[in-house]
């Protein structure tokens, strides 16, 4: 019997509010530093990325808000409910624990502690998934949803000029020499549209999204999950569409009045 994966459509629509520049590579004949990500060399698009970046910082935005607001932090790690917000580097106290518990580790020349090789064996009872990792996928275990490229709908004019931008040499109070640069943007006013899959179930491993995951080392990962009011209406509500239409900024350049963004989630059914 084939042990089957099923999985949910949903729609997402983007519309830029302001230009919008998210980097891709330069090619080595262009004469733009700058430029934006573009798939067969035209088409711009919204990475997966950056987009689950955006939602990720959203979501653990609404968890410590969610604590804090009922005085829960102090119990957040009990509750499974409190982010991970990771650093490239750990602070003293981390590195203690890491150094007790852990075994596979990888030391910089500073002698701190930068990665591990196998970093998620979950193998101290305090540890957990929080929300957004069960949704996002932690290091070495994938999550219950993938996120798609944004694309560009048909029929629009999305790029259209080039921009130019240099650095101002303050001491002279001019520009300085050589930094004129070349650099696109997507016009306001661009729709891009994608799906994004929830995996609602997953017969050979025994998953269901929205209970806690079975055949993992230890049985309370999820333990977010014992709340029983954390339904799968209320986890598409409160985690899904309402972090992703809280996103406002995406890309580069912000400070240059780049980012500013809409987004509509849009259920089936």
């Amino acid at each position: 019997m084939k042990m089957k994966q099923k999985w949910e459509e949903i729609k997402i629509e983007l519309t830029t509010i302001e230009p919008l520049h998210i980097g891709g590579t330069s090619h080595i004949l262009s004469d733009v530093h700058n430029p934006i990500v573009l798939l067969n060399g035209d088409i711009p698009a919204i990475p997966s990325t950056s987009l689950k970046g955006a939602w990720r910082a959203q979501i653990e935005r609404y968890l410590i808000e969610y604590l804090v607001d009922n005085n829960l932090l102090e119990k957040g790690e009990a509750k499974g409910l409190k982010p991970c917000i990771p650093s490239q580097s750990l602070t003293e106290d981390e590195q203690i624990l890491f150094d007790k518990y852990r075994i596979n580790k990888s030391v910089s020349r500073e002698g701190k502690t930068k990665f591990f090789s196998n970093p998620c064996n979950y193998d101290v009872k305090s540890d957990y998934i929080c929300p957004a990792c069960y949704l996002l996928g932690a290091q070495t275990l994938h999550g219950f949803v993938r996120v798609p490229f944004l694309l560009p709908s048909k029929g629009q004019q999305e790029i259209d000029t080039l921009l130019y931008s240099i650095r101002e040499d303050r001491a002279k109070g001019g520009a300085a020499k050589g930094s004129n640069r070349g650099w696109y943007v997507v016009n306001p006013g661009i729709k891009f549209e994608g799906k994004l899959e929830i995996l609602t179930k997953d017969e050979l491993n025994g998953w269901e999204f929205g209970k806690k995951r079975v055949k993992l080392k230890y049985n309370r990962l999820d333990r977010w999950l014992d709340d029983p009011s954390w339904i799968v209406a209320r986890i598409k509500k409160d985690l899904i569409k309402e972090r992703l239409e809280a996103i406002q900024l995406l890309g580069g350049y912000k400070s240059k009045g780049c980012g500013r963004v809409e987004i509509t989630v849009s259920f089936s059914s």
